[in-house]
């Protein structure tokens, strides 16, 4: 398994837990401390995947050259 895999199921784990935790916060008490610490892992989780994928984004462009690489079809516009 790849590591970046990992990594996004962890914090799909996270948002899981933490809306568990809200879950059970809210039909307990209403907006109560552990309410906040559902909304709390929740975002945790959201914004590490935006990072994380931010970062992997980039990586990945990091190799590219910038050209585009053109690719000549043997049966298109001027071939006769």
């Amino acid at each position: 398994m790849d590591s970046e895999s990992i990594g996004f199921g962890a914090l799909f784990v996270g948002q899981l837990v933490g809306t568990i935790v809200f879950v059970v916060g809210l039909f307990m008490g209403g907006l109560t401390i552990v309410t906040y610490v559902g909304i709390a892992i929740i975002m945790l989780a959201i914004v590490g995947l935006a990072l994380s994928t931010t970062f992997e984004t980039r990586e990945q462009s990091v190799g590219k050259t910038g050209r585009r690489e053109h690719t000549h079809f043997p049966l298109g516009r001027g071939s006769k």
